[in-house]
């Protein structure tokens, strides 16, 4: 009895000790996912930070901000770890709205099944968005 319980403990052990490959889940275009979070701007003259929803259904997207009239929608289409936002939003910026920072053109991402991490370079530093997914 002894011997097969040591047995277990040992077998046990090994199991535990192995290298696992970790699985990275993977965002699809083709999803349908909300994420909320913020976005910050990094080494920029003009230091923002603020909230930002993003929903992602079967190929479409729509994008709002706490800024006014931020509101993005269109298209979702990603390659490895490019992620790439179609805005088809027709929209007119008056000047006391400022630049908008709703997700627009082509970014970097990483999502781990829970965090998704978008950032790209703007003009005058780095835009990046820190989203979280919702239930």
């Amino acid at each position: 009895m002894r011997i097969v319980a040591f047995s277990c403990v040992v077998g046990f052990a090994i199991f535990l000790g192995c290298d696992r490959e970790e699985s990275h889940p993977s965002l699809y275009a083709n999803d349908t996912l909300a994420f909320s979070g913020y976005f910050r701007t990094i080494n920029s003259d003009e230091n923002l930070l603020g909230e930002v929803n993003l929903s992602i259904v079967r190929g479409s997207y729509q994008c709002t901000t706490y800024l006014p009239n931020d509101y993005g929608a269109g298209r979702l289409s990603l390659e490895g770890n490019n992620i790439a936002f179609t805005d088809t939003v027709l929209r007119i910026r008056f000047p006391p709205y400022g630049p908008s920072y709703i997700l627009s053109g082509e970014y970097y991402y990483e999502f781990d099944g829970k965090s998704l991490w978008i950032a790209k370079k703007k003009n005058i530093g780095e835009i990046e968005y820190l989203l979280e997914l919702v239930e």
